[in-house]
């Protein structure tokens, strides 16, 4: 990937998780269901550990991003879909899951950012 594709994705990507933070942060009391503040700031994690993902190259940053998308991604799963005051054996099951694929995701974007073919 060239420097400029790098850094459009990376900063709409960044804008995008700003503006749904603070739409949470102002019209939280509007949403029912689940916790917009929780859900926004999982996604903030998601967003930031794929944006580090996409512009780092040394192996700590390259864990700690993976950690972040991964870990953002479950909770997230979680407000919306489960539980999260009550984590069963398929929530388990599928954040273990989670974690292959965020290492998989990981794996890929660092043959892209190679210029390797992916084939």
């Amino acid at each position: 990937m060239t420097d400029k594709t790098v850094n459009a994705i990376t900063g709409w990507l960044v804008l995008i998780a700003l503006l749904t933070h603070v739409f949470g942060y102002f019209f939280w009391q509007w949403v029912k269901g689940f916790n917009i503040f929780y859900v926004t700031i999982y996604f903030n994690m998601m967003v930031d550990g794929l944006v580090l993902m996409i512009i780092t190259k040394g192996e700590l940053w390259k864990f700690v991003s993976t950690i972040m998308f991964w870990v953002g991604g479950q909770f997230l799963y979680m407000e919306f879909c489960r539980n999260p005051m009550d984590w069963t054996d398929t929530d388990i099951y599928v954040f273990i899951l989670a974690g292959i694929n965020a290492m998989m995701i990981s794996y890929f974007i660092n043959i892209l950012k190679l210029g390797k073919n992916v084939r």
